[in-house]
């Protein structure tokens, strides 16, 4: 009777385990999904900060470094920026609202306006720090689910496209490296022909938020380093 017992569990047995771990098991448009909404979650409940740090360029062998002041306003997308040399004397004012930029260089006595996107590398702007880059350094841009996809998993790291379409065929258009709980570490912008243009590296995330952020573009680099930081509900 035992022995006709244990025959008879035998398919449940198996079926069990094999159903409990199918069942858990998700897609991957559900695993992009989940990835997607961490990344948004991770941003923080802040809709303002206010920043003391320091600016640090790199561009065909010469150095430079101020210190700087930031006010951003999140969800109006507005950035003051303002840089000083070590005599304290302003350098620079930074400004956006939204789309529209403006750019103040005391020095040379020019205001540069306009919109980011269709000024994104103007040669006509004489900054070193350009608008699009400070823009897409302060928080990661809107992910599209329907145009992004994992990649793949490795080592704890997630990895995103995101397609974009260029006269009705698609091209990459970026590409995300976040960590399982929805830090993005590295964003690259590709061209047109996939080729990557700028690149976003993010470490030191305290508070949600990377204290060091570097951003290259081509052969000019400048890093954000964040000495004070103060968030506003």
């Amino acid at each position: 009777m035992k022995q006709f017992l244990g025959f008879a569990l035998l398919p449940f047995l198996l079926f069990f385990p094999f159903t409990s771990k199918r069942l858990v098991a998700t897609t991957p448009a559900e695993m992009t999904a989940e990835i997607v909404k961490k990344i948004e979650t991770r941003r923080g409940n802040w809709i303002a900060m206010k920043a003391d740090l320091h600016l640090y360029f790199l561009e065909g062998g010469h150095r430079a470094a101020c210190r700087a002041e930031l006010a951003y306003q999140r969800l109006e997308e507005r950035i003051l920026l303002k840089g000083y040399n070590a005599k304290e004397a302003l350098l620079f004012v930074f400004k956006t609202n939204d789309r529209n930029f403006e750019i103040y260089l005391p020095k040379q006595r020019k205001v540069y306006r306009g919109d980011i996107f269709t000024l994104e590398d103007s040669p006509d702007i004489e900054s070193t720090l350009k608008p699009l880059d400070l823009y897409r350094a302060l928080k990661p841009m809107a992910i599209p689910l329907p145009q992004t996809e994992i990649k793949n998993l490795e080592g704890g790291n997630i990895s995103l496209r995101i397609m974009g379409m260029r006269q009705d065929k698609p091209y990459l258009a970026r590409r995300i490296l976040a960590t399982k709980e929805g830090d993005v570490q590295v964003e690259i912008y590709y061209s047109f022909e996939e080729k990557p243009m700028t690149i976003i590296r993010r470490s030191n995330f305290k508070e949600n938020f990377a204290r060091r952020i570097v951003i290259k573009r081509k052969t000019r680099e400048q890093t954000l380093v964040f000495d004070r930081i103060e968030f506003f509900p």
